[in-house]
């Protein structure tokens, strides 16, 4: 939950607008996870935990979130992060 929120905050921040209410209106085109170790974290998790922060900041809903193009796991003990990389769609699901 810290992780959610700590994305909802930034993102917040970032977009400093009301969550787009569009069906099929974003596309994830690039999550990078760095984590500080080696500890078990499944990508898979990491993105659900993703999109959850973001969820009623960026858009109101991650069923909003039509397509996911890349994302990796890899490890920076000096700087662990996220990087995410979002755009509108041109057009799925209208």
């Amino acid at each position: 939950m810290e992780f959610q929120s700590r994305v909802g905050w930034l993102a917040a921040k970032a977009r400093g607008a009301a969550p787009v209410d569009k069906v099929g209106e974003w596309e994830l085109v690039r999550c990078e996870f760095y984590v500080p170790d080696r500890r078990r974290r499944d990508v898979d998790n990491l993105e659900k935990n993703l999109l959850d922060g973001l969820t009623g900041v960026i858009f109101k809903d991650d069923a909003q979130v039509v397509h996911i193009c890349d994302k990796f796991k890899k490890y920076d003990k000096q700087n662990p992060r996220t990087v995410v990389e979002l755009r509108p769609t041109s057009g799925y699901m209208r």
